[in-house]
């Protein structure tokens, strides 16, 4: 009775960690290469596999029980959703790594940083709340393409959680933009001439699907901005190279061409 309990106990405790210790050992991995940490967890069947893959056709051939590796094996869509909560609640994760995984142009990456964004509750955030907990929990890669995909998915989880004051993602978006370019320009000790209320207020004009947002809502933001930098992560350094603004201007007034000139009906 009782030792088989305390025998099961110490099983449990040594499986434990050994388990802890693969977890370190992938994550160690992935800091260093995320797409060969990826590979080291699948392996280790941390991870599950993608069905049809050559490496999961592989674990059914060699499987004395087929039927207990295929719970481990998942379409593509599955396959991100797991990874995206992954990289979400993993402890000890290199926010660097994380930003670059998530900025990845395949589709297959596009899935994972959905599911990350997904991830969050943004339900009773404020959005800058909400913009603040998000970019601290990876770092923003430095490609301005990059940035644009990450900060896409944001807009339209954000505006999917609180459709209030924003009429479409798009809007949420450019918003998303502009927070993080005024963040730039006030705390960025290569900018000297800083942007106002005004300048803030008046590149944002029209960006709701031609209607402005109300003042108050962009006031608070503005100020809880210029009174507290996001901190986008401890491995960031907050100065932004004149080159990069260059292009997140393009970018974001790009996007917002397409979106307020989108032909008839918007």
């Amino acid at each position: 009775g009782k030792s088989s309990g305390d025998l099961m106990r110490l099983r449990g405790a040594v499986y434990e960690k050994h388990l802890k210790l693969k977890v370190k050992l992938g994550v160690d991995h992935f800091n260093k290469n995320h797409k060969k940490g990826f590979q080291f967890l699948q392996g280790q069947r941390l991870m599950p596999l993608l069905a049809g893959s050559p490496a999961a056709e592989a674990a059914l051939a060699a499987a004395p029980r087929p039927d207990l590796v295929a719970r481990g094996i998942m379409s593509e869509d599955d396959l991100a959703m797991c990874l995206g909560r992954f990289l979400h609640s993993c402890p000890g994760l290199d926010k660097v790594a994380i930003g670059e995984l998530l900025g990845e142009p395949d589709a297959f990456y596009l899935k994972v940083l959905d599911s990350y964004t997904a991830s969050f509750d943004f339900s009773t955030l404020k959005f800058d709340a909400a913009i603040r907990l998000f970019l601290e929990s990876f770092r923003l890669p430095g490609e301005a393409q990059k940035i644009d995909r990450v900060i896409a998915s944001f807009g339209k989880y954000y505006y999917s959680m609180n459709q209030g004051v924003f009429k479409s993602s798009d809007a949420a978006y450019v918003l998303a933009y502009s927070v993080i370019m005024l963040n730039t320009d006030r705390h960025n000790s290569q900018v000297k001439v800083k942007m106002s209320l005004e300048a803030f207020r008046r590149n944002l004009r029209g960006v709701n699907e031609n209607s402005d947002f109300p003042e108050d809502f962009l006031n608070a933001i503005f100020y809880g901005i210029v009174k507290t930098a996001l901190r986008m992560s401890e491995s960031t350094s907050m100065d932004v190279s004149e080159q990069q603004l260059v292009e997140l201007h393009q970018l974001s007034r790009a996007a917002r061409g397409r979106m307020v000139h989108a032909g008839p009906g918007r």
